[in-house]
């Protein structure tokens, strides 16, 4: 990993940034109950990583987490906070990783 300046002021020496996709298809969800989409395989995740979860679509009222169980592998956790029943289509997901120097 190279330094970068932008995060070296807050204590981190290195920082790389790495972005893979994979599919993922949420379970239907009732109002205030959650899903586990588990063992996602995405390519040079480990634990202790920082994982954004961006969607590739709206998620009105569902809170999501993407969090690596393993090597190569993490899990996302979806929460449905809205009052009916969401059922998220299928769809291909962007994971940005964040690896620190610092680990």
């Amino acid at each position: 990993m190279s330094a970068n300046p932008i995060v070296s002021g807050i204590g981190l020496s290195d920082v790389e940034i790495v972005v893979r996709t994979a599919t993922i298809d949420p379970p239907s969800m009732a109002t205030t109950v959650d899903g586990l989409v588990a063992d996602v395989n995405v390519a040079d995740v480990a634990i202790g990583d920082a994982i954004l979860a961006v969607p590739p679509y709206d998620t009105v009222n569902i809170i999501y987490q993407a969090t690596a169980v393993s090597n190569n592998t993490l899990d996302v956790n979806f929460y449905n906070a809205g009052t009916g029943t969401t059922n998220l289509a299928s769809g291909v997901w962007t994971f940005i990783i964040i690896k620190t120097g610092a680990r």
